[in-house]
């Protein structure tokens, strides 16, 4: 609306004008995440688009952790695309990581691998993509070899049409893995070359974590002969190619720590050695440690720690 008329006396000339007030009223575009941290918007493709953050939102989860979490999963995309802008926005916050909660796989970046990301990124926005598939391929079946369970992934991070590969920092995925069959849970990256490598893996509340060392694909297993080492894992026992040693011991351990069980028995050189122990009832997911003595005693290597489940329930 205008305002009073303002006269100004320049010289001899007088100036007859109005003053005019705008206002400017910004709409978020798109609409509100379950969880009210971002708003986004849905191509017909599936694809999700983080259009802005919440950062009011998102300081009240900081309160009880230093995570982030955007929650999409409800929208069932496997495709999530982030501006740069809005990564920006949730590391202005300070926060140590952020999560994002797909449909089938919560992706979590530490700060240092988001600026990574960030600056590979040079500006352009950033689709990250999961796919999920309770069985593998032939060829990944024949790079793995025989398992009792498995599940293979595929993480893809692009921007610009460019696939990101690599990063600094720290990468987790977590996929729901049912975990029903007796043996030793590992994960793999699956490389180009039709090579696999062993990645750290852990087991929470029916999810298999894995540590990522790029985005790629990857598989998670179980099996009851894991490596070179392990022949064999029972119920109540593990048979083991023993590495230099007189005798080996077995202990078992529940997620809380405590010891359930253990056993030793002596090495023969050049033979293999089957280690048993006291029945256990548990169908939790327990850490099996094997380690090596001299003969005083002393232990003659590192400890193997692998993730077990003796019962298969």
């Amino acid at each position: 609306a205008a305002e009073d008329l303002v006269e100004r006396l320049t010289g001899d000339t007088t100036i007859v004008g109005q003053i005019w007030t705008y206002f400017a009223q910004w709409e978020r575009i798109g609409d509100k995440t379950e969880d009210s941290s971002a708003y986004y918007t849905k191509a017909e493709d599936g694809t999700v688009k983080i259009e802005s953050v919440n950062q009011a939102a998102l300081k009240e989860q900081l309160k009880t952790g230093s995570t982030a979490q955007i929650d999409v999963s409800k929208l069932e995309a496997e495709k999530v695309t982030l501006p740069v802008s809005a990564v920006n926005n949730v590391l202005d916050l300070k926060v140590e990581a952020l999560s994002i909660k797909m449909a089938d796989a919560v992706v979590t970046l530490d700060k240092t691998a988001m600026q990574s990301v960030i600056e590979m990124a040079n500006g352009a926005d950033i689709q990250l993509h999961v796919s999920t598939d309770d069985a593998l391929s032939g060829n990944q079946a024949a790079i793995i070899g025989s398992t009792v369970q498995s599940k293979a992934l595929d993480v893809s991070l692009t921007a610009n049409g460019t696939e990101i590969h690599n990063f600094d920092g720290k990468v987790t995925i977590s996929v729901p893995f049912t975990w029903t069959k007796q043996g030793v849970l590992q994960a793999w990256y699956l490389a180009e070359n039709n090579t696999k490598e062993a990645i750290d893996v852990a087991y929470r509340d029916g999810n298999a974590v894995l540590t990522l060392s790029h985005f790629s694909t990857y598989a998670v297993t179980v099996t009851d002969a894991p490596n070179d080492t392990i022949v064999n894992i029972g119920k109540n026992s593990v048979t083991v190619n023993a590495p230099e040693g007189d005798s080996c011991v077995a202990a078992l351990f529940s997620a809380d720590g405590r010891q359930l069980a253990v056993g030793q028995a002596t090495v023969n050189q050049g033979e293999e050695t089957t280690v048993t122990w006291g029945a256990v009832n548990s169908a939790e997911v327990l850490t099996l440690k094997l380690f090596w003595l001299d003969a005083k005693g002393a232990p003659t290597g590192s400890v193997l720690s692998v993730l077990v489940k003796v019962s298969a329930r």
